[in-house]
């Protein structure tokens, strides 16, 4: 039998050559449960694609972007069952790779239109008592913890960043740095604080990369903005893990340092703040984006494990200053393209980052 015979991983553990997924899936979600009762929630919904992977172990085969938008894969965790149940369009496929029993198996959601909204309310309904209490999926530190929760799944295995690792991040955002800077136009105002500055830059996120231990490397959001969240019951809820549209799904898969999301959710302070006055007329409370930063990042750094992020507060700025400098480089492209009203905003954090001390490693 092949299933005992043991192999070398990369990260030094010792894992079967056929791992056994169903053992692997009932860790898991006595991982969730156990987290669930710490929070007094009865169920759990997943919506987003990998943490429903996470619960269940199913796969799905690629399908067109039109269909895949509609059709998601939904895992409910209850608190009082071993099993999660699965909705999902390719139960056929999924049935062949899952021990789940059939009544633990659905159809499709369709939670995009209000009559799919109402069939899967009624479906939990069924599963759940009246005064259950019901989660979404859930927070940033709690989330990236989660995400790297499980050592056995390659897939969510936390990393430690290799030299090559490195070097891929300096090139890929040092080549974004020089495509845009490349191509900014010469009669856009807005931009004249940053013209011709772009090997100054360049230089400084140079200057930011680490040169040694930097965290570990893991399974992101990608894509985590304001946008992405929703305030219920006094707790926040994170939505939609699919990675930013743009970039291709290889790109989405690849592991990276949390801090890039954490980078997200801080441009997305910077919008709110500066969104103000082109939107409403007025200006945002003198101070308020420094304090969202301040208390995210306090509430992040008290849930988040610290084996993931870099250790000690300069090389945790440095590494978060790097993923920023990303973000805002990202948003220069788009608001080229999509808002050229709005190019003061990635601007302005660009500027920041540029008038900062520079730090070397």
């Amino acid at each position: 039998m092949t299933t005992d015979l043991l192999v070398p991983a990369p990260s030094g553990l010792d894992l079967p050559a056929q791992p056994d997924l169903a053992r692997m899936r009932r860790d898991r979600g006595a991982r969730l449960r156990e987290l669930m009762a710490d929070k007094g929630i009865d169920a759990l919904v997943l919506l987003a694609n990998a943490n429903v992977s996470y619960a269940t172990g199913a796969s799905w085969p690629l399908s067109d972007a039109g269909r895949g938008n509609i059709e998601r894969p939904v895992a409910v965790v209850l608190a009082d069952d071993d099993d999660p149940h699965l909705f999902s369009p390719y139960l056929a496929h999924v049935a062949q790779e899952l021990d789940l029993d059939d009544d633990h198996l659905h159809g499709p959601t369709y939670l995009d239109v209000d009559e799919g909204v109402e069939s899967f309310a009624a479906a939990l309904g069924d599963l759940l008592a009246e005064d259950a209490v019901v989660a979404v999926d859930e927070v940033t530190g709690a989330m990236h913890t989660c995400l790297a929760s499980d050592p056995a799944d390659p897939s969510f295995a936390p990393e430690e960043p290799s030299l090559e690792a490195i070097a891929l991040l300096t090139a890929t955002i040092d080549e974004e740095i020089a495509g845009v800077f490349l191509d900014l136009p010469d009669d856009v105002e807005a931009l004249e604080p940053i013209r011709r500055r772009g090997e100054e830059i360049r230089e400084r996120l140079r200057m930011r990369l680490p040169g040694g231990a930097g965290g570990r490397i893991i399974r992101d959001h990608g894509d985590l903005h304001l946008g992405q969240t929703l305030y219920a019951d006094d707790d926040w809820v994170i939505l939609d893990f699919e990675g930013e549209p743009a970039r291709s799904l290889p790109e989405r898969r690849r592991k990276r340092s949390p801090l890039r999301d954490v980078a997200g959710m801080l441009r997305s302070f910077a919008y709110a703040a500066s969104a103000v006055e082109p939107m409403r007329g007025g200006a945002a409370p003198t101070g308020w984006e420094e304090r969202a930063r301040a208390e995210f990042l306090d509430g992040y750094m008290s849930s988040v494990d610290p084996m993931l992020v870099p250790p000690g507060p300069e090389a945790f700025e440095k590494l978060l200053s790097v993923f920023e400098l990303e973000k805002a480089v990202y948003e220069l492209r788009y608001e080229l393209a999509m808002r050229p009203d709005w190019l003061p905003i990635p601007v302005a954090g660009i500027l920041r980052i540029l008038e900062e001390e520079p730090v070397r490693t």
